[in-house]
Parts: structure tokens; sequence; C-alpha cells
């Protein structure tokens, strides 16, 4: 029975995540932008990271996501502090972006089993109130994700100014 609950809580596990990547396509729409587009450029020295890069490669200049990319790679190879620290917020923004979709089920599901004690008026009270508690706490949880997975941009950006900066 524990190796089926393992097994169950594993599968439910990946199918939560899969289904909690999709909370990044709305994300588009509401910022105009892919959010990672948006993270890197709202990165304040992102200039300098484009111009060290540009200058280190001698090619065409790339996209933002490029630069980023070829500056994540530099940061795992060299500076592994650095990457783990970035992975680390990384891992707390797939938490909270993975909770973006549990949250609501679970609550659901906690207060319909929950409002039975009571009148169908006193129901409708409690499903608005703590529908109001939801939309709080969501827009906490997407605030989190955001915030992490800017932070461990932001971390592989520095890492990499500060090690061409060394290496020059």
């Amino acid at each position: 029975m524990l190796t089926l609950s393992l097994i169950l809580s594993y599968v439910l596990g990946i199918i939560v995540h899969r289904l909690s990547g999709a909370v990044i396509y709305p994300l588009y729409y509401l910022f105009g932008e892919g959010v990672l587009e948006g993270i890197i450029r709202d990165f304040p020295d992102i200039e300098t990271v484009r111009a060290l890069i540009d200058n280190s490669l001698e090619i065409t200049p790339l996209g933002d996501v490029d630069y980023y990319r070829y500056a994540s790679l530099i940061v795992h190879e060299k500076l592994p502090k650095t990457a783990e620290i970035a992975e680390k917020m990384i891992a707390m923004s797939t938490m909270s972006r993975s909770l973006l979709i549990c949250f609501p089920i679970f609550a659901l599901s906690a207060t319909k089993a929950f409002t039975r004690k009571f009148s169908k008026r006193m129901e409708l009270s409690i499903f608005l109130f703590l529908g109001v508690v939801l939309l709080f706490i969501e827009v906490v949880l997407l605030r989190s994700f955001l915030s992490y997975w800017s932070s461990s941009v932001w971390e592989v950006l520095r890492g990499y100014i500060v090690y061409s900066k060394l290496e020059s």
C-alpha cells in the first residue's frame, strides 16, 4: 500500500507540474510579452551583459533569451555556487507555480466537505468569503512565482557580469 501511495503521489506530482506550466501562457497576454523576456528586459545591467557576450563571442547580436542561456551555461560551468543559488530560486518558483494549481483544488474540496453542515444561504456566504481569500492567496503565489523566477534569472546574469569582469 505504501509503494502504491508513493507511485500515485509521484504521478500526481508530474501531472500537476505539467499542468502548472500552463500558468505562464496567460501571463504572456497579461504582460504583452513572454515572462522570461520581460524578466531579462527589466534587468538593470542587460546592456552590459549584451556587450560582454558580443565582445567575447564576436557574433551578431542575439535575442535576450539567447544572451541569458549563454550566461547560464557559463555561470553553471565557472561559478557553481552562484548556479546553485539560482537553481534553489528556480525550485521555489516551480513550487509556487505548482501551488497555483493545487491550492484552489484543495480549497474547493475542503470547503465543500465543510459547508455541508450549514444552510444554503450560509454556504453561499462561506464560499464568497473563501473565494476572496483564495483570490488573495493566488495573487501572493503568482507574485512569489514571478519573484523567485526573476531572482534566479538576475542571479545568473549578475554572476556572468562578475565572471566576465574577473576574467578580463
